[in-house]
């Protein structure tokens, strides 16, 4: 599994193994006016997911 660089963080929980062990980032995918984009990697199980 590759190393994802990202802001450590527990905040979030992976909905495929449950684990709190994250690491996340906040990108500008859209116009200025809507928020930021949160990519979330799991250090765990590797999934990955986004959320606006």
């Amino acid at each position: 599994m590759a190393v994802q660089e990202g802001t450590p963080s527990d905040m979030f929980k992976c909905g495929k193994c449950g684990k709190k062990n994250c690491t996340y980032t906040q990108v500008q995918t859209r116009s200025a006016d809507e928020p930021m984009t949160t990519f979330v990697f799991c250090r765990e199980c590797g999934n990955r997911w986004k959320f606006c």
